[in-house]
């Protein structure tokens, strides 16, 4: 997809008007009591709301995203997006298809794309953003013909995604049950892999359990790389692990998820606008967004730069009390 050849409708800044995309299997049901809270919602917003279409994964459900984002164009209307990364995920190549203004209200488990973006959690304060937030234009990225908005995965990642929905399938999706799923799959599946990277005509071969490409601020703190000014319009950080031993991979994994930075002992980055992954393997599973895909090899990741108009919160005055 060329971004460069997609015309952007942007919206109107008065009276906006909103589609809402809303997947009711996001999260621990918090886009199903998103529907309620929009029933209950006051009339001078419910009146800016043209129409909802529900999704859930499975049947129908790229077809329902494309009738919404369809529907956003021919009314100047802004797609509104409820629920987590992943549903962000599945909207994103129709949001580019259509060129249309998007916004998020979070309804996942993490919600790290609204995070990344200071979005409220409330639903009504996110709704408020949404109809009067101020436009900007966002950076994507692609790992080959798959778009990303926060991050791609893999190596050892998606076994994990792949471990925690099976867990959290019988369990419940609660973060305990993600980081001990974690835990579990690093004592019994990590395994370093063999690969070429590639970056602006230089190459390397590398043995690592886990490599994973982000924009996310958060991720980049976590990491204590918060200074490495890569995470904008015109680039990623590929983050390369160097822990082989499973107490070290345990160590760094849990870390993060507590939110604890780490040393740089146990990883390398390196800061690319394309990233070339080759592999002895045909194809590799890849995590994309939370999203578990397969694809084939050399793996090809590159920056979209400005490539969607996003609803973002409006900054606060600097002399505001």
């Amino acid at each position: 997809m060329q971004v460069a050849e997609i015309k952007r409708h942007n919206v109107p800044t008065v009276e906006r008007k909103l589609v809402m995309l809303v997947n009711l299997g996001s999260g621990k049901g918090r886009s199903g009591d998103s529907m309620a809270q929009l029933e209950s919602a006051p009339a001078s917003v419910r009146d800016r709301i043209l129409s909802t279409h529900s999704i859930r994964q499975g049947i129908g459900l790229q077809e329902t995203i494309r009738r919404a984002a369809q529907e956003a164009r021919q009314n100047q209307a802004v797609l509104v997006v409820v629920g987590g990364d992943g549903t962000i995920n599945a909207a994103l190549p129709h949001i580019l298809e259509q060129g249309v203004t998007f916004a998020v209200v979070p309804g996942g488990t993490f919600n790290l794309f609204a995070k990344e973006h200071k979005l409220p959690e409330n639903f009504a304060e996110a709704l408020d953003v949404a109809l009067n937030g101020v436009v900007k234009a966002i950076p994507l990225y692609q790992v080959n013909d798959i778009l990303f908005a926060v991050n791609a995965s893999l190596g050892l990642y998606p076994r994990i995604i792949q471990a925690r929905e099976s867990h959290q399938k019988r369990f419940g999706r609660f973060r305990w049950v993600a980081f001990l799923s974690g835990v579990w799959t690093c004592l019994t599946q990590a395994r370093p892999q063999r690969m070429k990277l590639t970056s602006e005509g230089l190459s390397r071969a590398i043995n690592t359990p886990l490599l994973f490409s982000t924009i996310s601020h958060m991720q980049l703190e976590l990491l204590n790389l918060q200074d490495v000014k890569a995470a904008d319009d015109q680039g990623f950080v590929a983050i390369v692990l160097k822990a082989k031993e499973r107490l070290q991979l345990m160590k760094l994994l849990g870390r993060m998820a507590l939110g604890m930075p780490e040393s740089p002992e146990y990883y390398e980055y390196m800061v690319c606008r394309e990233l070339e992954i080759s592999s002895h393997r045909k194809s590799l599973r890849i995590v994309v967004d939370g999203e578990i895909r397969k694809v084939s090899t050399p793996v090809r990741m590159r920056a979209l730069p400005s490539a969607a108009l996003f609803v973002a919160p409006q900054k606060p005055e600097k002399n505001a009390k």
